[in-house]
């Protein structure tokens, strides 16, 4: 899982650039051209076809393992975040699709369109990291495994909702 767990981050550190890096592309047309960025474009979009390519297979065998195997096709079917981790696969089966279709200068969407979906994709790829986190466990009776920091959240997690709004409001200024 912690393998897992840092495939998210980065899918989300790249989604999040492609975010940041769109407001200069759309002010400055030069900057589309630029061969470094053409190149970051490429390997970003690369990498994140790879990995939805990676998450469909998973998740494909993790069915295929319930069905065929196991021979318990209601654990898979009647599990409700089987049918969540199959919406933001296909989500971003779609994304990267149309990346790759980017790339080969056929824009199916515009790219203001293009931007908001990346937005939502990012906002997908990030709550299944948290979903991710969920064998780190957080229980009751404190917490176990790696992150003992988490444990403090319990206590300051209106405190911290209210740090998230400052920095999102930052951010966006």
């Amino acid at each position: 899982h912690t393998l897992q767990l840092c495939y998210r981050v980065l899918e989300i550190c790249i989604l999040f650039s492609m975010i940041w890096l769109a407001p200069m592309v759309s002010t400055d047309r030069s900057y589309v051209t630029s061969f470094w960025y053409q190149f970051y474009l490429h390997c970003a979009s690369s990498f994140l076809f790879v990995m939805a390519a990676k998450e469909t297979i998973a998740e494909f065998s993790q069915c295929k393992g319930f069905l065929a195997t196991l021979f318990t096709p209601e654990a898979y079917f009647f599990n409700m975040f089987n049918y969540i981790d199959l919406l933001n696969i296909v989500l971003f089966d779609v994304y990267a699709l149309h990346m790759m279709l980017y790339l080969g200068h056929t824009e199916v969407l515009s790219r203001a369109v293009l931007l908001r979906v990346t937005a939502i994709v990012a906002f997908a790829r990030w709550i299944q990291l948290m979903y991710t986190l969920r064998p780190f466990k957080l229980g009751f009776i404190g917490v176990t495994n790696f992150i003992p920091i988490l444990h403090s959240f319990k206590n300051i997690g209106g405190m911290f909702i209210i740090v998230c709004f400052f920095f999102c409001g930052f951010s966006h200024a």
